[in-house]
């Protein structure tokens, strides 16, 4: 299972760096970005390979799209070892962003972070409860 996470990183950033190069040349679109992000606050939970972000101030759930700061995202909720998934309170800086959903010919408004303030574990909750 680890040899499985590796990978998935190790694609993941592969995936990244490839984005970052492209988005390098494109001025236009990193001026659109910086004037679309805004500060997200709510949890943030990693559970069976994807990331959920439930927004408190529209009480709506995103999809966390896998690019931008996502994969310090998931180190960082990953290295607090939690023996259950946990629902963990994350303020963000980042854009909504509609994309393709995963059923064909549906869209979903999905989440990308361009910068993490941090997580407070003071503010945690099972994702499962009893």
């Amino acid at each position: 299972m680890k040899k499985f996470y590796l990978l998935l990183i190790i694609f993941m950033l592969a995936i990244s760096c490839s984005n970052n190069r492209e988005s390098n040349h494109n001025n236009a679109a990193e001026t659109q970005l910086s004037s679309n992000t805004q500060v997200f606050e709510g949890d943030f939970v990693y559970y069976a390979d994807s990331a959920v972000f439930s927004n408190y101030a529209e009480m709506k759930n995103y999809p966390v799209a896998m690019e931008g700061e996502y994969i310090n995202l998931e180190r960082e909720y990953t290295g607090f070892n939690f023996d259950e998934p946990f629902k963990v309170n994350l303020k963000a800086e980042g854009y909504l962003e509609e994309r393709q959903g995963m059923e064909e010919g549906t869209t979903n408004m999905f989440l990308i972070v361009t910068k993490i303030i941090g997580f407070d574990t003071n503010k945690t909750m099972p994702l499962f409860q009893e």
